[in-house]
């Protein structure tokens, strides 16, 4: 997604990820085509040579259906795909933030316990 200009990233203790576009601005398409474009057919992926300049229906009707997945993603944007009703959200997990210096306590006090292999 950096390097496909959508996001910034920054490093450190407060880094993370920020777009470069209002989520209302910024297709699904845009995404899914930086991250892994759906491509289209054009020629028979076999090499058959007698479907030369045609595809056959079965690749006919696979071009069809990536082209209304194109069409569909497109017409989306990110706040429109987030706004959609339903449990969860679309590749977002919660996960509880677990502080570092308690680990480090917990470790620290283990101690010799983890020489004698039981970590």
């Amino acid at each position: 997604l950096v390097r496909g200009g959508l996001v910034t990233a920054q490093r450190g203790p407060n880094g993370g990820f920020q777009l470069n576009r209002n989520p209302s601005d910024l297709t699904v398409w845009e995404i899914v085509d930086v991250l892994e474009p759906v491509p289209r057919i054009t020629a028979c992926p076999l090499g058959l040579k007698s479907h030369s300049g045609q595809l056959c229906p079965l690749h006919r009707s696979l071009d069809h259906t990536y082209a209304l997945v194109e069409a569909q993603f497109r017409g989306m944007t990110v706040s429109q795909l987030l706004a959609q009703p339903g449990t969860v959200s679309p590749l977002c997990e919660e996960s509880p933030i677990i502080p570092l210096t308690g680990l480090l306590q917990s470790a620290v006090s283990a101690g010799p316990a983890c020489d004698q292999g039981n970590c």
